[in-house]
């Protein structure tokens, strides 16, 4: 139930020896190591546990994102025959995990279905009104210069300054 999601892990630069030695202990000691990191500026708790030659993380949730057990007490009578006959159905239907057994269906059975509809024209078209809302108000444009200038008096200061004037003197040396 603590389990979210798996990432491999890969040693950086330097970091093989390190990466083989945490790896190769984890896997002869049957643990796993407990850590936490900050992975899009949150923190997260991770299980690393060895994955073949790699390293796999696993992140966690915290004990407080677990809900706890509705606490709902389930008292139906069993009877010694109906718990035998189940039991011979879950140890008939066993077997060994292979994960490429199992594909996620849903898209494409949606699919042939819709198909199959329109094959057999099974079909109609909706009639939807379009959501009656209030106009979005239009954004305000301002005219920066004219604000410009309007701050400019209210400071008390020339909205249009000219440029200080050269004396005579100064001109014919520039």
């Amino acid at each position: 139930m603590y389990y979210e999601k798996p990432y491999y892990l890969a040693p950086t630069k330097g970091g093989d020896k390190v990466y083989s030695l945490l790896r190769q202990a984890l896997e002869a000691t049957d643990k796993v190591a407990v850590a936490t990191f900050v992975m899009h500026q949150r923190q997260h708790l991770c299980a690393i546990s060895p994955q073949g030659k790699s390293l796999m993380l696993l992140t966690l949730r915290f004990a407080d994102e677990v809900l706890p057990d509705a606490g709902k007490s389930v008292s139906a009578k069993i009877s010694a025959p109906e718990l035998s006959m189940a039991k011979q159905l879950v140890q008939s239907m066993q077997g060994n995990f292979t994960a490429t057994k199992f594909k996620d269906t849903y898209r494409a059975d949606l699919k042939r279905r819709v198909q199959e509809k329109i094959r057999k024209k099974e079909t109609h078209s909706l009639d939807v009104e379009e959501p009656k809302g209030e106009e979005r108000p239009k954004a305000q444009v301002i005219d920066l210069m004219a604000a410009l200038k309007a701050s400019l008096k209210k400071s008390g200061g020339s909205a249009e300054r000219k440029a200080p004037q050269k004396s005579a003197k100064t001109r014919k040396r520039a």
